[in-house]
């Protein structure tokens, strides 16, 4: 089971919070500084939304987490995470902050920086969009 967690999550362990949030018409899974199985008024929206890292042959790179802050109210939340990832030729730090309001506005924001030679495949945003969203136009501003 380890071997299974380290390849799909980057994570030795079996997942420690897998928590649904709410606000508003908007509903998120958190798990391990992503957010997941993103809804909207019932409707699924986007499977994922997280900051990964695959190393040089494309392995996915344990992360380590930190829980910084949150803020949890009726009409809002806010959550930031201190991430790092290290390997053999890898070494990345970043935080990760996300936040959602009752309008439906879902913000995921990384701000990060390698801290010594670093090799990677990709490093960065990634967003599993729906099978049904196939050929439609999807707007990403950054």
């Amino acid at each position: 089971m380890i071997a299974a967690n380290l390849a799909l999550d980057g994570t030795p362990s079996a997942e420690k919070e897998d928590r649904v949030l709410a606000v508003g018409p908007l509903e998120v899974r958190l798990q391990r500084g992503a957010i997941q199985a993103i809804r909207f008024r019932g409707r699924h929206m986007l499977g994922s939304l997280a900051f990964l890292v695959r190393d040089r042959g494309w392995g996915t790179v344990p992360i380590e987490l930190e829980h910084m802050g949150q803020e949890i109210r009726a009409d809002r939340f806010s959550l930031k995470f201190a991430c790092t990832a290290r390997g053999s030729d890898i070494d990345l730090s970043w935080e990760t902050q996300i936040e959602a309001s009752a309008e439906g506005l879902l913000t995921l924001s990384v701000r990060g920086r390698a801290n010594g030679p670093t090799t990677t495949n990709r490093a960065g945003l990634v967003a599993l969009h729906p099978t049904s969203w196939a050929g439609a136009k999807v707007e990403v501003v950054h």
